[in-house]
């Protein structure tokens, strides 16, 4: 992959939520405020690598499939969605 200085993508790189507070919203006010913050700096497409097996999750903000990928030594989903 070249880079031109062009892309228009933000990559979310790490994004989790303590088991303690899961189920509370925390991830939807977390996530929101990604996409406020990718929307706000003019990108339109976001980006993640979802890890263990969470590619069906990321599929309820959108994300869709972009090709299988290693990711260390354990198989990953490449996911882009299209800023709203």
């Amino acid at each position: 992959m070249i880079i031109t200085g062009e892309e228009n993508c933000m990559y979310l790189h790490s994004f989790s939520v303590h088991p303690k507070y899961r189920g509370q919203g925390v991830t939807h006010i977390l996530f929101d405020f990604f996409d406020k913050i990718s929307k706000d700096d003019g990108y339109d497409v976001q980006s993640l690598v979802a890890v263990q097996n969470s590619e069906r999750f990321w599929m309820k903000y959108g994300f869709e499939s972009v090709r299988q990928i290693s990711y260390g030594n354990a198989q990953a989903v490449y996911m882009t969605r299209t800023s709203k």
